[in-house]
């Protein structure tokens, strides 16, 4: 099978979020936040708006499992910024739990 173009690109962001994920949940969170930096790289190369939220999504629960919550809240924002511009209201939604979770965390009620 010879992939190229479009096809090859989402199958090369694919296998490359679907590999951060598997570090992350062995535990291997360097190798999960380096895979998750060369797919938000790609993301951010071929314009996936939506996918790149994504990205920055899981990014930030990498960091909030770290107790990060920083490093969580900034990429948390930085990814309800791309789904709302993007209209992606599913992954608004979501970046908006992980972000008010944070904000429990950090005792931030207000």
């Amino acid at each position: 099978m010879n992939l190229q173009g479009p096809l090859a690109i989402g199958v090369a962001l694919g296998t490359l979020a679907h590999l951060g994920n598997l570090h992350h949940e062995e535990g291997r969170i360097a190798e999960a936040l380096s895979r998750d930096a060369m797919a938000l790289a790609i993301m951010k190369d071929v314009g996936d708006r939506p996918s790149e939220g994504m990205i920055l999504n899981s990014i930030g629960l990498v960091h909030g499992e770290r107790d990060e919550m920083e490093e969580a809240r900034s990429h948390y924002e930085a990814a309800l910024v791309i789904q709302r511009e993007a209209g992606a209201r599913r992954l608004e939604a979501s970046a908006l739990s992980n972000l008010g979770m944070t904000y429990l965390e950090q005792g931030r009620l207000e």
